[in-house]
């Protein structure tokens, strides 16, 4: 039967959205993106677990791994207690918590490489279980790797969790609210966040990039390495060059995947960057004759698409991918708009969107599910309340609402999809200090830096990932075609390229791979 296809394209969208979600962590998306999967918080959100507010007696303190451990690795846990916040001499402690994944090899390297999350507020213990043998595993050839969730996330603690702003987001497509609705209840969902968190005694000023790299330097210094190479994806790229910048010492070498530049103005350009991005995937289906052919004006069928379901919104049933929870959904068009974006992330996901497009164009709205599901996956993970603060001091107060609406005026046909997230109202409620102007200015460096990017990246565009490398000595850039988020994660060759940098930083990896590399294999319905 013809719609036997259909169904497995459903299924096969499905696992590559949630593999996108997992090994691909961007920043949240909306305009400001454990083995078993955990269950939601309740509304009113978990109380911190209590931390020293007095010198604590152990710095770093092992304990039992919270998780299970996937067979064959020697994994040590533990907690690195640090200052909340620097800058006030009267300032409590927090706790980090870190997993070190032990390399086999009886003679390691002495430099392990350490992970950055994106976000900001995305938790890598939440998941690493579920990529530990794709992801890290490899590396763990040579070196020992070492994850921990940022000051605010995860596992840490406090997490600055935001479950009220979860269950407005559920809300939201139950009950299909749109625009200036939906930015009413995106606002009020997370200034009761904010005033939760005050509640329980948490600073939110101290939950910065800059307190960041400074917890780095005294992680690697409690760890007892004297040098290690940082690795970030996204946020943690932004992470990892103001460990450059403000906490050099120990790092032998640096990769940033999906650069998010300081000087960057994410919130201006994110409306172009998304268009960008379409565009790219238009034309690449365009420049492809077996795609051009199946899916001849795959622009105007996409943009139709988002008209009829801003008219007429499709019922499904979605699976939250981080609870299993079925949800009765309302998606209209800018949701499409929004799940399309993030699904532009993931390079195995780019190949299925033209016939997802088509599909769901001709009346087969229930292809658009794990679309939708995803969506719900990516905030489930993310401490929303780090991510605002860390973008309320050191993004947003070097922006303005005017650049922005004179940016978004520029594209109407997609502004809507990434208006729901009033960022400059929630930073005025938020009340965090801005940090220095510095925080606004591009970082130089001569430490040895890889540098890569990926050309269907709709959040940290290809030219994020130059300007960043324009201002490193010994930076080498990398752009790989047919890739979206997450370079590294994507495709042979940009591992490849990773792999022998970090054998030779100080020497430009070879990269005559991405000449074998082109665009998308698209997914031709034989129907």
């Amino acid at each position: 039967m013809a719609a036997s296809p259909r169904f497995a394209v459903l299924r096969i969208l499905g696992l590559v959205v949630l593999l996108a979600a997992v090994i691909a962590a961007a920043c949240v998306s909306n305009a400001d993106s454990t083995p078993a999967p955990e269950p939601s918080p309740t509304e009113t959100g978990p109380t911190p677990t209590a931390v020293p507010t007095s010198t604590p007696k152990e710095r770093y303190r092992a304990i039992t791994c919270q998780f299970d451990v996937p067979t064959g690795y020697v994994v040590q846990c533990g907690y690195l207690t640090v200052k909340e916040n620097r800058r006030d001499p009267d300032s409590g402690f927090i706790r980090l918590a870190v997993t070190v994944i032990k390399s086999p090899n009886p003679r390691p390297k002495p430099d392990p490489i350490v992970y950055l999350e994106g976000g900001p507020g995305g938790s890598i213990l939440k998941v690493s279980s579920r990529i530990f043998d794709n992801f890290f595993g490899p590396f763990t050839d040579e070196r020992d790797v070492v994850l921990f969730d940022q000051r605010g996330v995860g596992r840490s603690e406090p997490a600055l969790e935001c479950p009220q702003y979860n269950a407005a987001l559920r809300q939201s497509v139950e009950q299909d609210l749109r625009r200036e609705s939906l930015a009413a209840l995106m606002f009020d969902a997370t200034k009761r966040c904010h005033d939760q968190l005050v509640a329980q005694n948490i600073d939110l000023s101290g939950y910065t990039s800059a307190e960041s790299a400074q917890d780095l330097r005294e992680l690697r210094q409690a760890l007892g390495y004297d040098e290690w190479n940082l690795y970030g994806i996204s946020y943690g790229t932004r992470l990892a060059l103001e460990v450059m910048r403000d906490a050099p010492e120990g790092l032998r070498s640096v990769i940033l995947d999906s650069s998010y530049p300081p000087e960057a103005d994410l919130y201006t350009e994110i409306i172009p960057n998304a268009k960008r991005a379409f565009d790219t995937l238009f034309a690449g289906c365009a420049a492809d004759a077996a795609c051009a052919a199946a899916y001849p004006d795959l622009e105007p069928v996409f943009y139709d698409l988002v008209s009829d379901l801003n008219e007429s919104p499709a019922e499904m049933e979605v699976v939250n991918q981080a609870t299993g929870e079925k949800i009765q959904a309302k998606m209209n068009g800018d949701m499409l708009m929004n799940s399309t974006f993030s699904a532009l992330y993931d390079a195995s996901s780019i190949p299925y969107l033209p016939a997802v497009f088509y599909e769901a164009h001709d009346g087969y709205l229930d292809i658009l599910e794990p679309l939708l599901g995803d969506l719900f996956f990516r905030y489930e993970r993310t401490s929303l309340g780090m991510h605002y603060s860390v973008q309320c001091t050191e993004e947003v107060p070097f922006s303005s609402r005017e650049a922005y609406e004179a940016s978004a005026a520029g594209h109407p046909r997609i502004r809507h999809a990434f208006d729901s997230n009033p960022i400059f109202d929630i930073c005025d409620v938020w009340d965090v200090e801005p940090r220095d102007a510095k925080e606004n200015e591009p970082i130089s460096s001569d430490i040895p830096t890889l540098v890569l990017a990926g050309e269907y990246d709709p959040i940290t565009p290809p030219s994020w990932g130059a300007e960043v490398a324009d201002h490193l000595s010994r930076g080498y850039l990398y752009t790989f075609p047919g890739v979206g988020h997450g370079a590294s994660v994507s495709d042979f060759c940009p591992f490849s390229i990773l792999y022998a940098f970090l054998e030779s930083p100080n020497v430009a990896p070879d990269g005559s791979c991405i000449a074998s590399m082109s665009g998308p294999q698209f997914f031709i319905d034989p129907f």
